[in-house]
């Protein structure tokens, strides 16, 4: 269903200028006559236009908002939060692995809420985060102050980052290894060519 929405979103956003090409359901080719949306990974796309979308075919989120205005399972199958919409735990999804095979677990959140603490993401603001804590199966979030719009403005747009790629990167506005772009979304990253096109293969 987020492979089916994004690739509508992104098509719709750009329709008149996009090259099409005849290809296989297994890819996704993205071909803009407008420019080069960057590296599709946080951090090395384009800041503007549908560069973040494009990015969220490879890079899942917690949790992702359907085209109904629902909210449904992504990185995390279920959630809930307190009395105070202040702390909001997340049961992870299981079956996760990330493109490399590597498995997906709960350190990779805490490590990606870190990050990006530490390196600013302009598309989800975590520096009202208190503490990032798990249990087995289980993440909870807590934050300084109490969050209603945690889920809408953080949970469903900041993009799990892989711990062992991401903790050897000191700036990640600079990491040039395209071959390292490693998410746990619905297509992994074949191939980059700059200005022309970037590949990527279902997962």
């Amino acid at each position: 269903m987020k492979a089916i929405l994004l690739l509508i979103l992104a098509l719709t956003s750009s329709l008149s200028n996009l090259v099409y090409s005849s290809t296989p359901k297994s890819r996704l080719v993205i071909a803009d006559q407008r420019g080069d949306w960057g590296v599709l990974a946080p951090y090395l796309h384009v800041q503007r236009g549908p560069g973040y979308i494009y990015t969220s075919f490879l890079f899942d989120t917690l949790v992702w908002k359907s085209q109904s205005g629902e909210y449904q399972p992504m990185l995390a199958q279920s959630w809930h939060v307190d009395d105070e919409y202040k702390c909001y735990d997340f049961e992870l999804n299981q079956d996760a692995k990330w493109h490399d095979g590597t498995a997906f677990t709960a350190q990779d959140i805490v490590f990606s809420f870190r990050y990006m603490n530490e390196h600013f993401y302009q598309y989800a603001n975590v520096s009202g985060i208190e503490s990032v804590t798990t249990q087995v199966g289980h993440v909870s979030v807590c934050n300084k102050e109490p969050n209603r719009f945690f889920i809408e403005k953080v949970a469903s747009i900041l993009p799990i980052l892989p711990k062992h790629i991401y903790e050897n990167v000191s700036d990640p506005t600079r990491y040039a290894n395209v071959g390292k772009v490693i998410g746990t979304g619905p297509y992994r990253f074949a191939k980059y060519d700059k200005g022309k096109r970037q590949l990527n293969h279902t997962f």
